[in-house]
């Protein structure tokens, strides 16, 4: 799937968009979660702190007008081809983890799902953080459910060898916003955060063109739905616990309401494995499975360039790489034969 193939669809997707949009939910639907913060005071800041848009990264951003256009780029039966979800936003040297300057570097290596790690602060507000303590990832100290926001949003954070850089802590408010037009998120939902806060960020963003959530169960992922049924998800259908989808079990997932094109399916690593056959059901229903590259692979290819190593997930129509080499993944997506 070439990088022109990908922007293609994108463009198609924000002219026409799709028809039967999902109505939000109405009256007597789960109350959504406020955030009990001065919303003018962070978007203000926010608009200082977010990185500008690269023009040399515009052929890779996404767009799309809504939640439905989204869904129908993110069809695996759709001309998107496979796509690559950069874990932490894909840091390297001087770029952190979980940083909007690292989340825009990203998008010079291809059209990006961005994932990110999203935590609840002292006052209630979301940030984005990977760890329940800051002292690793950042200049300071603390538990994020000690700090407030204002406290947090004053750190700096340190790349993986632990250098500190410029790049500011974001709170999920300016990941949102800097994602318009840019990239879609993929909210990796940590701690105490509730369903009903991440619906009600996304929606006080006006941000489901733009998000797709992880859920952590089946369960969880019914509990979304009914917040946000135009939410995209992604989940990981394990039921026997051996790290990958057999063809049975994914049968057995889309005899459910829980499997549709709204939903991305893990089916296994490169580590536990993965079956093509499974990658093949799922999509005869338009749902994108996805296969984790982390370890060996991924260490490889990001040391020595050896992207190539990508190609036979990208051959087997792998729906979305979740990799921790974003340009060598990206790479494959252009280079390696579909």
């Amino acid at each position: 799937m070439t990088r022109a193939r990908i922007g293609a669809a994108a463009a198609l997707l924000v002219a026409g968009g799709w028809g039967g949009a999902c109505a939000p939910p109405g009256a007597g639907a789960p109350v959504l979660e406020r955030a009990p913060v001065r919303a003018a005071a962070v978007d203000a800041r926010a608009a200082a702190r977010i990185p500008p848009r690269d023009p040399a990264h515009a052929a890779h951003y996404l767009a799309f007008p809504t939640a439905d256009a989204l869904t129908a780029f993110l069809d695996a039966r759709s001309a998107a081809g496979t796509l690559v979800s950069a874990h932490r936003g894909g840091p390297g040297p001087g770029y952190p983890d979980n940083s909007l300057q690292t989340f825009e570097r990203a998008t010079s290596f291809g059209p990006m799902l961005v994932e990110l790690d999203v935590r609840r602060t002292a006052d209630g507000q979301l940030v984005i953080l990977h760890d329940d303590e800051v002292s690793r990832t950042t200049d300071g100290q603390g538990r994020v459910g000690t700090l407030t926001l204002d406290s947090l949003l004053r750190l700096r954070l340190r790349d993986a060898a632990g250098t500190p850089t410029a790049h500011p802590v974001p709170s999920l408010a300016e990941a949102l916003e800097w994602a318009a037009g840019r990239a879609v998120l993929r909210l990796d939902v940590k701690g105490a955060v509730t369903p009903e806060a991440v619906v009600g960020a996304v929606r006080a963003a006006d941000a489901s063109n733009r998000v797709m959530v992880i859920a952590r169960s089946p369960d969880e992922v019914r509990r979304y739905r009914a917040l946000a049924p135009d939410l995209a998800l992604s989940f990981w259908y394990d039921p026997d616990g051996d790290g990958r989808l057999s063809l049975a079990e994914a049968r057995s997932l889309l005899a459910t309401a829980l499997a549709t094109p709204r939903t991305v399916v893990g089916v296994g690593s490169v580590r536990a494995g993965w079956e093509a056959a499974v990658l093949d059901t799922l999509r005869a229903h338009g749902i994108r499975g996805m296969v984790s590259t982390f370890g060996a692979l991924d260490s490889v290819a990001a040391t020595d360039g050896a992207w190539e190593a990508y190609c036979p997930l990208v051959a087997a129509g792998v729906g979305v790489l979740v990799t921790d080499a974003a340009r060598e993944a990206a790479r494959a997506v252009r280079a390696c034969p579909a």
